[in-house]
């Protein structure tokens, strides 16, 4: 039921600029309950680390040498920004490959972006971001460094209601069709942390082809048994994971 493999939470990475004339096709294969990732036909098993390092530019190869001597094969990124290209070339002349993020507003302040935004009322936002998922599709989804595509991080972790959840589960899934649409070559996850996107996926985003999950501490020894529990029968990406966050430590009460 699932892919085996994770992003450990290091912010470390990439750099150079090339011109490349070739694409690299990811494709999922299922044999009984074993879902498999393929690149250009032959199997490929992540080992990878988020990126955080993309304004750095001028140190993307130092960055690179590192993850190499890591074993990194993998990269993730949480959006795009104008240093987007020159990273996804220094990725591919490091034979690194890169699961490209398509930053979703979250629906209220928190986490690492801060942002308010509200799924019930704001239409015009909400066709911003479609149109800004798109756009970044069309204009990367040629380059060979692009592994698949992540539309949003912890989003519904951070929406209060159920109906703001409804609202951007439906954009959500307006958006992935979409990019199907537009790229048959890479397959199209989605981000959550721990289990909060599983039951709003499995009901109102089918055309997510991977499930992306964030979780620390020893919750990734559970997700296999979430998704069981679930009848999910779609492959799975540990995202995130690492020690204990600070936000899940009980502060201790003072004497």
């Amino acid at each position: 039921m699932k892919i085996k493999q994770n992003f450990l939470p290091v912010l470390l990475l990439i750099a150079c600029c090339y011109s490349w004339s070739t694409k690299a096709q990811t494709t999922l294969n299922k044999t009984g309950n074993r879902w498999e990732l393929l690149v250009d036909n032959n199997p490929f098993q992540i080992k990878g680390v988020t990126f955080g390092c993309d304004n750095d530019v001028k140190n993307y190869d130092k960055y690179f040498n590192d993850l190499l001597f890591l074993g990194v094969n993998t990269i993730r990124i949480w959006g795009t920004n104008d240093n987007t290209q020159q990273l996804l070339d220094a990725a591919q002349s490091y034979g690194v490959k890169v699961m490209m993020g398509i930053w979703m507003r979250h629906g209220r302040p928190g986490m690492e972006d801060d942002d308010s935004f509200n799924y019930l009322k704001d239409t015009i936002g909400m066709e911003d971001m479609y149109k800004h998922a798109l756009e970044t599709v069309e204009k990367f989804h040629k380059h060979p460094a692009v592994l698949t595509w992540a539309v949003g991080n912890e989003v519904y972790l951070n929406i209060a209601t159920e109906a703001e959840k409804e609202a951007y589960s439906k954009l959500l899934e307006r958006i992935c069709s979409n990019i199907k649409k537009i790229d048959a070559n890479h397959p199209v996850t989605s981000v959550e942390g721990w289990t909060f996107g599983l039951d709003w996926w499995q009901k109102w985003v089918p055309s997510i082809d991977i499930y992306g999950i964030n979780s620390y501490g020893a919750g990734a020894n559970y997700i296999a048994g979430e998704i069981e529990k679930r009848g999910i029968d779609k492959p799975y990406i540990v995202t995130e994971f690492g020690v204990t966050g600070e936000w899940d430590i009980k502060a201790k009460k003072m004497d």
